[in-house]
């Protein structure tokens, strides 16, 4: 990373110089045979996921548990409100501030996640958040990531990440404007998250619940509604700067991919890739590691792409099942907590080919199914619209911030 321009009355200093002055002021959760599946229990000292990080902001649900004992274990990981999480592996670089964990005083971090705790006297938490989510902070995380298809940040790589640091009063002026434009993004999220809202009752009404399944739907496997579940690639590609973007668990949104971002392989090498699970308009696409398991979109650019691992990808049989539907289903609490079932015996989660093929869901007619989706499509248009809008506001806000961190506010 090009080191920043910098204003005559500002600092260039790493994370680890702004850090708070204590013992694992930056830390990551610990190895991975040192938290297991077996360690979760019912209740007590929770255990944060990456999944608890959505848009940059941190997200109370979902929580899991471990026992107070195996958390003393893992104390050097603890969490407290007021620092900040930083995904190291997988979907690089999201971050978000903890500014509440409830009742409880402290929480524990898996392997995928770094933990940051700020010295006050140096920098002020929420500059420091908006420096950690602007472009050129991204950019370096995601350049000193190793090239793999599962990318990794190693602590002494976050350490080092340059932060450009200004005297405090402007620092709390800058995130004080920062602030203020990130409110206009969320109330445009908060519109999109409405209309997701507004799918799911609607998918009720017309379905009913596909756990209890009142109306008494024919019930089949996932694989029986299908014509293909499989993943992607699992060879780690040679990346070049032209080529075919290459879609990771990171560039899969919850209602598009982000292919303009994405890593790219050799145009033969993409071809090559392809023709594992050949990526069309119609098909699903599953997270299946990673900070962002279980995050899932509908296949909706007429473009070519190949896929890494961490992604699935459903062909759908048409006559059988509609895209609208199963997105919808496959979104819904009682299924995703079915899908996070299958995790196997580590703590990170995963989601298992076979466990997907054998998921029970409930099969209405086709032809309320299409009912369904013509809803569907009328709420898409009004979700482009919003997504627009939001596009367009993250383009301003990524300028704003450049601006502010040359000190030209």
């Amino acid at each position: 990373m090009r080191a920043p321009r910098l204003h005559s009355s500002w600092q260039l200093k790493t994370l680890k110089e702004v850090a708070a002055p204590i013992p694992n002021a930056i830390v990551d959760g610990p190895f991975g045979s040192n938290l297991k599946l077996s360690d979760y229990v019912e209740s007590g000292i929770p255990v944060l996921q990456g999944k608890n990080i959505t848009n940059d902001t941190f997200d109370w649900f979902d929580i899991r548990f471990i026992s107070e004992i195996k958390a003393n274990e893992l104390k050097r990981s603890s969490v407290r409100v007021g620092d900040i999480l930083l995904v190291k592996i997988g979907s690089i670089g999201y971050s978000a501030i903890v500014d509440s964990l409830q009742e409880f005083s402290f929480a524990i971090i898996p392997a995928n996640l770094a933990k940051i705790t700020p010295n006050p006297e140096s920098v002020d938490t929420k500059y420091l958040h908006h420096w950690l989510t602007s472009p050129s902070a991204k950019n370096y995380l995601l350049s000193s990531a190793s090239k793999t298809a599962q990318p990794a940040l190693s602590l002494g790589k976050i350490k080092e990440l340059p932060v450009p640091v200004p005297p405090l009063p402007e620092q709390h002026r800058i995130a004080a404007i920062l602030d203020q434009a990130d409110a206009l993004r969320a109330k445009r999220r908060e519109a999109l998250a409405q209309l997701d809202s507004l799918t799911q009752s609607i998918f009720i009404e017309m379905f009913g619940d596909p756990k209890s399944n009142p109306k008494n739907w024919p019930l089949q496997k996932l694989e029986e509604v299908t014509l293909k579940i499989t993943d992607g690639e699992h060879l780690n590609p040679e990346f070049s700067e032209e080529g075919m973007p290459i879609v990771m668990a990171g560039n899969v949104l919850e209602d598009s991919i982000e292919t303009y971002f994405a890593k790219k392989v050799e145009i033969g090498l993409g071809e090559k890739f392809r023709k594992k699970c050949n990526p069309e308009i119609g098909d699903l696409l599953v997270v299946s590691r990673g900070a962002t398991i279980g995050r899932m979109c509908e296949v909706t650019i007429d473009e070519k792409f190949c896929l890494m691992g961490s992604v699935i990808l459903l062909k759908l049989h048409r006559q059988k099942i509609e895209p609208s539907f199963l997105n919808a289903l496959l979104k819904h609490p009682v299924m995703r907590s079915n899908l996070y079932k299958t995790s196997g015996s580590s703590a990170q989660q995963a989601i298992y080919l076979k466990d997907l093929k054998n998921l029970v869901c409930i099969v209405p007619p086709i032809t309320l199914q299409v009912q369904f989706a013509k809803q569907m499509d009328t709420i898409s248009k009004i979700k482009a619209i919003h997504a627009k809008s939001l596009n367009e506001l993250n383009s301003l806000f990524s300028s704003l911030q450049h601006r502010a961190f040359r000190g030209e506010l």
